[in-house]
């Protein structure tokens, strides 16, 4: 390939990764400087790579480890449809979702909206069955949420109709008892107010600071800020009806705190408040950022563009270091041809036949090691302990008189009750993962709709990128290549072209034979 050369202006900022941090505690022996320390290490990740970070989610519940049970986990899920970030920065995918199913799912949901999960501090080994794995069970996520959105329907309807509690985070202004939501007075007066106010037209602001005013607190023990209230103002359980994912509701489950109308009128101030989401500059994809790095000085390659004499727009991969200390000599490589390039190798000459074989076979064991049925009967016993202690203390309970010991005792009930539904809702999702069966002839024929896919079609160049590339490392004459397959690496050697070097870039187009290792 021939192109006139011509001087070539940089457009630094205009194609940097939007991201957001999303980071949590779970637990009675974390606090904010575990929030701290999360939130440092994704904001150093996002300096070293060229990222803007451009909004950070923080869950601070003390239980309610599921994603469904997150207020900030789920308003960031809302926001991806935005369009204003590109990636999810967590400490740790743990911090994400606590087992396979549940990131798989909500992996999917943000794929959607052309949003990644990155993890932090965690490396992903070359060669690694459990990232096609994950893959897997993102295509397979559909059929795993609706089977488990029946299970769970079921024994919410169930529940509900009884009024009985149904699990997760207890909303401010309740109380479990007899395993019956009952109204907390004292936590009642805040809802009041604050559904009172927002209807008589105070704003979020005004409430948080009235709130904090009074010595209030939310149910963490936190200040209020204007997110406190995110969920409180569109809770239907405090009208008395539950509502799931907005497919089930059940009215008159749930002893109401708030009356209609205020509901409504708030409801009604909300709508008038709402904003569309503004309009976001398109930017360019680059498909590779994250992945492709420096062979030279190990910094990672970001995505560049730049304008000619005539106008027309060159995207390339440049040297971080070099854009920003001008202290290595990497030349800029080409974007289109780079990410078509990859794609092509891994298509043409790393699925083979026999490879994919072996990938299935190892995909599949490490499936039913992740679902086998000693997870379920170790969930089961965690149960059972859970049910043993709370009724130790129960008994010590009733023969208990001292308000200290009875108030240490009731809050320990409840934090394990908690924990209690926290494992049979995750008992129960591990019992649907299992009844999922995957063989190695599923696998084989997922995987072969890749050896057929079209390199050409950004979206295909984008699974491909995403499920099968580890790491990329570009140097001057070479490209050496990191797959999460097994025993999958490659050599590539280039010939250079002279006519392109007033584009700073070297020229993939001309690479040779690769070279496995």
């Amino acid at each position: 390939m021939s192109l006139a050369a011509q001087t070539v202006s940089p457009d630094f900022d205009d194609n940097v990764a939007d991201v957001v941090i999303y980071s949590r505690y779970s637990s009675i022996g974390q606090n904010d400087q575990s929030i701290d320390g999360q939130i440092d290490a994704c904001m150093k990740y996002a300096a070293q790579r060229g990222f803007h970070v451009v909004g950070q989610y923080i869950d601070r519940a003390l239980s309610g480890t599921h994603a469904d049970s997150r207020p900030e986990f789920q308003r960031m899920i809302r926001d991806s449809k935005k369009g204003v970030f590109k990636y999810v920065l967590v400490w740790k995918l743990d911090r994400f979702a606590r087992n396979r199913y549940d990131s798989a799912i909500y992996k999917n949901e943000l794929k959607k909206h052309g949003v990644k999960v990155l993890s932090v501090t965690e490396g992903i080994d070359a060669g690694n069955d459990s990232i096609i794995l994950e893959a897997v069970l993102e295509a397979m996520a559909e059929e795993y949420s609706r089977q488990l959105s029946q299970n769970v329907r079921r024994g919410i309807r169930q529940n509900a109709e009884k009024q009985l509690s149904i699990g997760g985070k207890t909303p401010l202004g309740y109380r479990v008892e007899n395993k019956r939501l009952a109204v907390n007075e004292k936590e009642a007066e805040i809802v009041r107010f604050v559904f009172r106010s927002y209807a008589d037209g105070m704003t979020k602001t005004e409430i948080a600071k009235e709130c904090n005013r009074r010595g209030w607190r939310t149910r963490t023990g936190q200040p209020f800020t204007v997110n406190s209230f995110t969920v409180m103002l569109k809770n239907k359980a405090y009208i008395g009806t539950y509502t799931y994912k907005d497919e089930l509701t059940v009215e008159n489950s749930v002893p109401p705190i708030i009356d209609r109308d205020t509901f409504d009128k708030v409801g009604a101030v909300l709508e008038r408040n709402r904003r569309a989401p503004g309009r976001v500059k398109a930017k360019e994809e680059y498909q590779l950022q994250g992945k492709v790095f420096c062979g030279y000085c190990g910094a990672p390659m970001v995505g560049e563009s730049g304008r000619g004499r005539r106008g027309t727009t060159y995207h390339y991969y440049a040297c971080a270091t070099k854009k920003k200390a001008h202290t290595c000599q990497k030349k800029n490589e080409k974007k289109g041809f780079l990410e078509w390039y990859v794609v092509e190798q891994i298509t043409t000459h790393i699925l083979t036949e026999q490879r994919i074989h072996e990938i299935a076979a190892g995909v599949v064991a490490e499936y039913n090691r992740s679902f086998d049925a000693s997870g379920i009967r170790d969930l089961e016993r965690k149960i059972r302990a859970f049910d043993k202690e709370i009724d130790d203390l129960v008994d010590a309970l009733i023969r208990t008189t001292a308000a200290p010991a009875v108030a240490k005792i009731n809050e320990r009930v409840e934090l394990l009750a908690a924990q209690k539904e926290e494992a049979e809702v995750d008992l129960a999702k591990l019992k649907v993962a299992s009844r999922i069966t995957l063989t190695a002839a599923e696998i084989v024929a997922w995987l072969q709709q890749f050896v057929h896919g079209d390199p050409m079609d950004p979206a295909f160049r984008q699974r491909v990128i995403d499920i099968f590339v580890n790491s990329i490392y570009l140097y001057d004459d070479k490209v050496v290549m990191y797959f999460n397959i097994k025993d999958a690496s490659q050599v590539s050697y280039i010939e250079m072209q002279e006519d392109l070097e007033a584009l700073s870039g070297s020229d993939l187009e001309r690479c040779g034979v690769p070279i496995g290792f």
